[in-house]
C-alpha cells in the first residue's frame, strides 16, 4: 500500500512577526525626519522666493513712480507717531496692497483701487494730509469692496511653513481685544522710548461675513520708525510712515538694508497669556520693526520680525537678495546682535557693523 506524505506549511511565529514590525517601525522612524527635513527645505525655498518676488515688485514700483511706496500712509506728522494728529488722520494704506500689480495680482488691485478715491484726494498719496481724509477701511464702513477683495488668498504673501491655514483668533465676539490688522502697525520713537507701536484692527464685530481676510506672513521693515529720539531716530527703515524712499538714496547700501521680513507672530506685548491675538492681513498690514528683535513661532509679537523656520527669520534686502537673520535676537539695546539688527534695519544710519553675527546667508 502506497503511503503519502503531506507537505508541512510553516508560518511566521509571533516573535518573528514582532521583529519584522519592529524593523519596519525603526525604518519609518529613520525616514520620517529625513522627509520632514526635505519638506522644510522646500518650504524655506518657497518662502525665499516669495521674498524675492516682493523685492522685485518694489523695484518695479520704483521704476513706475520714481520712488518706493510709503510703508504706511498714516498720521501726517511722521516724527510724532500716533500723536501726529489728534484724530489719527491718514488713510493708513500699507505697502503690500500697493504692490499687487507687480506680483501678478492686477485683477485684485483693480477691485480695491477705486476705493483709493475720495472727495479729499487719493488714499495712496503720502503727500495728502487733508484732515478730512477717511481711513482706508472706513470708506465707507463696513468697507465691503475692500474686504471682499481682501479675502483673497495670495500665495506670494503666504509662507508654506505656517503650520495652520487661517488664524483662529481669540478675538471673535465682543469684549475681546484683537482681530485682523487692517491699519499698521505704525512704529515710532520719542525722547524716552526706543520704539513704540500702535495698529488698527478689525474685531469681527458686525463684519463676520467679510472674514477671514487673506493673511500675510510678510511685511515691510520700518526699522525703529520715525521719531525724535536723540540716539535711535536715525535707525528708520525703508518703509516708514509717509516717507517714500528711493533705492539710490539708501546711503547704507541696499545690500545692507532690510526691505521685507517674515512676520508670522500673533501676540502683543501688553496682552499676556494670549498668543493668538492679532493676525496680519495683506490688505491692511504695513511694516514690522527691528526694535523688538526676532523670534520664532506665533507667540512672537505682530510688530516683531518672526518666522516658522527653525532658528531663523528670512528677510529680503534692498538689492533683492534674500538672507536668513538669526532667530531669537533679544529685544535688549545692550545686546550686540540687537545693535547689529538696528544697523540692518536703518536705511541711512551710517552705522558700520559686522553683519555676519546676524546675517546667516541665504
Amino acid at each position: 500500500m502506497a503511503s503519502s506524505v503531506r507537505p508541512t506549511r510553516r508560518g511566521f511565529t509571533l516573535i518573528e512577526l514582532l521583529v519584522v514590525i519592529a524593523i519596519i517601525a525603526i525604518l519609518i522612524g529613520l525616514l520620517l525626519p529625513a522627509v520632514q527635513k526635505v519638506r522644510e527645505a522646500a518650504a524655506r525655498t518657497q518662502c525665499s522666493n516669495n521674498l524675492k518676488q516682493l523685492g522685485l515688485a518694489a523695484h518695479n514700483y520704483q521704476s513706475s513712480f520714481g520712488r518706493l511706496p510709503a510703508g504706511l500712509i498714516g498720521p501726517p506728522n511722521p516724527t510724532a507717531g500716533a500723536n501726529g494728529d489728534a484724530a489719527g488722520h491718514g488713510s493708513w494704506v500699507g505697502v503690500l496692497s500697493q504692490l499687487l500689480p507687480y506680483i501678478e495680482q492686477d485683477n485684485v488691485y483693480k477691485l480695491i483701487q477705486p476705493q483709493y478715491a475720495t472727495p479729499y484726494g487719493s488714499m495712496d498719496d503720502p503727500n495728502n494730509t487733508d484732515p478730512k481724509m477717511p481711513f482706508w477701511f472706513d470708506n465707507p464702513y463696513p468697507p465691503t469692496a475692500i474686504y471682499t477683495a481682501g479675502m483673497t488668498k495670495i500665495k506670494t504673501f503666504m509662507c508654506p511653513s505656517q503650520p495652520f491655514d487661517e488664524p483662529d483668533n481669540n478675538a471673535r465676539g465682543a469684549g475681546k481685544t484683537g482681530g485682523w490688522i487692517i491699519g499698521g502697525p505704525l512704529v515710532w520713537n520719542d525722547t524716552t522710548n526706543i520704539a513704540r507701536a500702535t495698529l488698527w484692527y478689525e474685531d469681527y464685530n458686525g463684519v463676520e461675513t467679510l472674514m477671514p481676510l487673506g493673511r500675510s506672513d510678510y511685511a515691510g521693515c520700518t526699522g525703529l520708525g520715525r521719531g525724535t529720539n536723540a540716539t535711535w531716530s536715525r535707525y528708520d527703515g525703508i518703509f516708514v510712515d509717509r516717507s517714500p524712499r528711493k533705492l539710490e538714496a539708501i546711503s547704507d547700501g541696499t545690500s545692507n538694508t532690510i526691505m521685507f521680513s517674515e512676520a508670522c507672530g500673533r501676540a502683543w506685548p501688553s496682552i499676556t497669556d494670549r498668543f493668538n491675538v492679532f493676525a496680519h492681513s495683506w490688505v491692511g498690514t504695513a511694516a514690522v520693526s527691528t526694535g523688538w528683535g526676532t523670534r520664532n513661532g506665533k507667540e512672537a509679537y505682530v510688530i516683531q520680525m518672526s518666522g516658522y523656520h527653525s532658528g531663523i527669520v528670512q528677510v529680503g534686502l534692498g538689492d533683492g537678495s534674500v538672507k536668513a537673520v538669526r532667530g531669537n535676537i533679544p529685544a535688549n539695546s545692550q545686546d550686540s546682535s540687537w545693535l547689529v539688527l538696528q544697523a540692518l534695519g536703518g536705511a541711512n544710519d551710517g552705522a558700520v557693523a559686522d553683519m555676519s553675527s546676524v546675517l546667516l546667508g541665504s
